[in-house]
């Protein structure tokens, strides 16, 4: 190449060089991938300081407590559900497709709606468990001696349901860079600083962690804009309740999955081993909480795609999504298969030893379960009807039926937990299943045409 002018011949050279460059910095600092980066970070983080408190819990109070502890929070889990309506999926998924359709409706509006809904259902759940404690404390730890602890759970579902609010209006913006902030201090810092300060009881730990939620959470709905909130409320409410409401049982007979386990032991063998298998399930759900960040950003993202009509690029990134989920879901199965004695000693100590067992045969169920935690987020996106909770109950109806039968033939946790087993196993195929059933569909229509396909599956199965 000839040129006239050596600087001009130089930059021309060093265009495409400076062009790659720039492509890489787009790809690695593009806000899809900040999204999913940020919001994995948060989330191990979150997960770090959960068996920070668990490791706290042991030291401090001993098989007793600790059990007393993981059986709390495993109760929490059971009826935040209940109390949220749905509004944990309804809210971010409205607020994207809203953006995306660009439809003027105040995401504010939405949030005004869900706040309302949520705060009266919270309330009622508030009072009720603390009339009827005695029978609610016989029914999860097997004896009215835990009635106590019955109003901090309670608490503790007042600041949780506010935090999943706050936490769900952030989503569908996609401004995750505020909603992980959120996540990172209500449940990443606050629980095991409140330990260090109120950890002297099982019950003052609750408590506190309950009132500092709210706390953090009134704080955030500080920043959330609360103009022209009278209008359109009453139309998007029922836009929310009637997507939200029919996913409450899915959500809540969820949460029984993982609750019910623990308690059926605790009315066999008693509250400590009960105590062990809350806490396997509980590390279940933190293995499942390295895959929950593609959730919580697929969902938003998904609406907004399926909004846009995008569905193809939403496949692709399903494919790579499913192929990242299924190697670390193995991986995580084997270390925990072969190094579940020493993991549970060198973490909580000797005296735990008895828990390893437990621990081998929960986290069976870590490759469905992750399988869902990616998944059930495409199928919330693409369709009103919901498939979810129709999986979920089938899942929880072969649990159910599997514990009855296993007891039968051989009494003792040990049918339960192979129970769980097999109902999660079947919640991951009918996922992964309902997800294929999506796509197989689109791929045989080019791209123009996959918006029309789409709209009429949904005009039959709406």
């Amino acid at each position: 190449m000839i040129c006239s002018d050596s600087t001009t011949c130089e930059a021309t050279e060093s265009l495409p060089g400076r062009t790659r460059l720039s492509r890489w910095r787009e790809a690695l600092f593009s806000p899809a991938r900040r999204d999913y980066t940020f919001t994995f970070l948060t989330e191990y983080f979150v997960l770090m300081s959960q068996l920070l408190v668990y490791k706290l819990a042991a030291s401090a109070w001993g098989t007793e407590g600790f059990s007393e502890y993981a059986l709390s929070r495993r109760t929490l889990a059971l009826i935040q559900p209940l109390a949220l309506l749905g509004f944990g999926v309804a809210l971010p998924r409205y607020i994207a497709m809203t953006h995306a359709n660009r439809v003027h409706k105040p995401a504010q509006t939405y949030f005004a709606g869900a706040l309302l809904c949520v705060g009266c259902a919270t309330g009622m759940f508030f009072l009720c468990m603390n009339l009827f404690r005695d029978s609610l404390a016989f029914l999860i730890f097997g004896s009215i001696n835990y009635s106590h602890l019955i109003l901090p759970i309670s608490l503790m579902l007042l600041g949780l349901t506010m935090h999943s609010l706050c936490y769900a209006y952030f989503r569908g913006l996609l401004n995750m860079r505020v909603a992980n902030r959120l996540q990172i201090v209500n449940i990443g810092i606050i629980p095991p600083l409140a330990f260090l300060t109120f950890g002297n009881t099982v019950e003052t730990l609750l408590a506190a962690l309950g009132i500092l939620w709210a706390i953090v959470s009134s704080i955030a709905m500080l920043f959330i804009p609360f103009r022209q909130l009278t209008r359109n409320l009453l139309p998007s409410t029922k836009e929310m309740l009637r997507y939200g409401i029919p996913r409450v049982p899915g959500d809540f007979i969820l949460m029984a999955l993982f609750a019910l386990p623990g308690i059926f032991v605790a009315h066999i063998s008693g509250v400590k081993e009960a105590g062990y298998v809350a806490f396997a399930i509980s590390a279940l759900r933190m293995a499942g909480g390295l895959f929950a960040p593609l959730g919580l950003v697929l969902l938003p993202k998904a609406s907004r795609m399926v909004g846009e009509g995008s569905l193809q690029s939403l496949k692709k990134n399903i494919v790579k999504i499913v192929k990242v989920c299924i190697g670390l879901a193995a991986l995580v199965t084997v270390i925990c298969e072969i190094f579940a004695r020493s993991l549970i000693v060198a973490y909580l100590g000797a005296e735990f030893h008895e828990m390893a067992g437990i621990l081998r045969i929960v986290m069976l169920c870590a490759l469905p379960y992750a399988l869902f935690i990616c998944l059930r987020a495409v199928i919330d996106a693409a369709h009103i009807k919901p498939f979810n909770m129709v999986n979920t109950f089938i899942a929880f109806a072969v649990f159910i039926t599997g514990s009855i039968l296993a007891q039968s033939i051989m009494p003792g946790s040990i049918s339960v937990l192979g129970a769980l087993v097999l109902g999660i196993a079947v919640l991951g195929t009918l996922t992964t299943r309902e997800t294929w059933k999506i796509f197989f569909i689109y791929q045989f229509f080019d791209s123009a045409g996959l918006e029309i396909v789409f709209r009429i599956t949904r005009f039959f199965t709406a």
